[in-house]
């Protein structure tokens, strides 16, 4: 028994603890009722489950700083449902630590967040990179995954940038889902500003009626670090200078069955881009609404909902107002363009194959 004793404790030495799922709850039936406690108390690896609510508070200017660690914090029930409230007195989230993308932000509303001036590099003074991003700061090779995430109402003053996020030095940033919508920065970056180096790829987000005082309405960038747009949005975002939607800062561009419209005073400057596939680059958005095919889809063109056997609701029309009869036309899978009864290549060929058609 003292033999099995031994052996079992090496072996859970050797194998490290299992990770654990550490919940949050505000009225006390989790293991804790702030996210910065379950932070504390996480280790890489584990899961925080924060259940519906509105978060507020943050000892250092902040409500929460994920503290280097390699953790899946994640809302139980959505970005709609949880919210991170800085109250106009604190930016909303902080990650400083060499985050990578294995520190994952999943699922919640930021919202109201500003600059607190805080030393966040701990080098003895405030400096300009200590005031960006007042929805969230993600500093020196800080690139945690965001999904699924709403930025909303966030700014700056002081003449400082990134009303809703500031990505700064040397990171490699991935966001996925998220909205960005009435974010203001009194400098540059209505919604998002990138410096030196910084990589971002964004996938399926959408930015609408950010403003900046100087450059880019919804994104300035900076530093020649890479920016990679597809499937977004950017729509109705206003700049005090140029780039009304982007500015890029001469940083590598490319975009992909995006979005780019109805900004002012431009829609893209500061440098060259990669048109790759399949985008709109427009002073004036198309018209869009609600289109039930097997289900309901917002922001849809009447055209585009038309191509795929939709039925089009109307302008302004959306999904919280119409119940779909599975779907508009005689074809229960809309994405089977060639009637096949399978989605797949030969689909996606034809589509791109019409690409650019007017539709009657």
């Amino acid at each position: 028994m003292h033999r099995l004793s031994i052996f079992g404790l090496a072996l859970a030495m050797t194998c490290g603890a299992a990770a654990e799922t550490i919940t949050v709850a505000l009225d006390g039936s989790g293991n804790f009722d702030n996210i910065q406690a379950a932070i504390n108390a996480a280790v890489d690896g584990d899961e925080i489950l924060v259940m519906p609510g509105t978060y507020y508070g943050g000892s250092k200017g902040w409500v929460f700083e994920t503290d280097g660690k390699a953790i899946h914090l994640r809302s139980d029930q959505g970005a709609d449902k949880t919210i991170i409230d800085g109250q106009y007195f604190y930016r909303c989230f902080v990650c400083r630590d060499s985050e990578g993308p294995d520190t994952i932000i999943d699922g919640f509303s930021f919202i109201n967040g500003v600059i607190f001036p805080t030393d966040v590099d701990g080098n003895g003074t405030v400096d300009w990179w200590d005031e960006c991003g007042a929805g969230g700061l993600l500093y020196l090779d800080a690139s945690p995954t965001i999904a699924n995430c709403r930025f909303a109402g966030n700014s700056t003053a002081g003449g400082y940038n990134g009303g809703a996020l500031g990505l700064l030095f040397y990171c490699s940033q991935t966001i996925t889902i998220c909205s960005f919508e009435d974010n203001n920065a009194a400098a540059d970056g209505g919604a998002i500003f990138t410096s030196t180096w910084c990589n971002v790829t964004m996938s399926g987000c959408s930015f609408d009626g950010n403003t900046a005082g100087g450059n880019g309405g919804a994104l300035k960038a900076g530093g020649s670090g890479e920016l990679i747009f597809e499937s977004c949005t950017l729509r109705n975002n206003t700049a005090g200078n140029e780039g009304g939607g982007l500015y890029l800062g001469n940083c590598p561009t490319s975009l992909s069955f995006s979005m780019v419209c109805g900004n002012g005073p431009d829609q893209i400057a500061g440098g060259d881009w990669d048109d790759v596939i399949g985008n709109l680059i427009a002073n004036a958005c198309p018209v869009m609404g609600a289109c039930c095919t097997t289900q309901c889809i917002e922001q849809a063109s009447e055209a585009n909902c038309l191509r795929f056997g939709g039925v089009w609701h109307g302008d302004g029309s959306v999904c919280a107002d119409i119940t779909c009869d599975g779907g508009g036309g005689p074809n229960d899978c809309p994405t089977d363009v060639n009637g096949d009864g399978e989605t797949g290549v030969d689909d996606l060929l034809m589509l791109l194959g019409e690409y650019g058609n007017v539709c009657p």
